[in-house]
């Protein structure tokens, strides 16, 4: 098949190093306050307390780790496919929180500027694992033999 138009190679960097910059924001975030992404895990009612914690030492770094793989070469698809994997588990706490009506921070970027639960919130949240899933769709459709121009 054809390769893509010349604006979606572009299109999909953009969306890569978004996306990057976006998990490496929200995890480096939460690394610096991790009992504060531990104390909204437990807000949101769904895991016991000690999941919450293992939940809480864990999704920080494995967003640094999804952020750092989309900005490489050789472990991009895994970036694609972790971020998509976080996203969709942002996206089920966020909404479940929404539908039971819980007046909770979403604790998506640590300590900061704290964002309710709402259904703004569990929109733009879904959006994540979308945006994932179409550069991972991109990414295994084109690979590498689409690249971005350099002139």
């Amino acid at each position: 098949m054809a390769a893509p138009a010349k604006i979606v190679p572009w299109l999909h960097a953009g969306l890569r190093w978004a996306l990057a910059a976006t998990f490496l924001y929200a995890g480096g975030a939460k690394v610096l306050d991790p009992a504060r992404f531990v104390a909204d895990l437990d807000n949101y009612q769904l895991v016991p307390a000690v999941v919450a914690y293992l939940i809480g030492l864990f999704v920080p770094w494995a967003e640094i780790v999804g952020a750092a793989a989309l900005l490489t070469g050789r472990w991009r698809l895994g970036g694609w496919l972790l971020t998509f994997l976080l996203g969709t588990g942002f996206a089920v706490f966020v909404g479940s929180a929404w539908l039971r009506g819980l007046d909770i921070s979403c604790g998506c970027f640590g300590s900061g500027p704290q964002a309710n639960v709402t259904g703004w919130a569990t929109v733009r949240t879904s959006l994540f694992p979308l945006l994932a899933a179409a550069g991972l769709w991109y990414e295994l459709r084109w690979g590498t033999a689409v690249s971005v121009p350099t002139g």
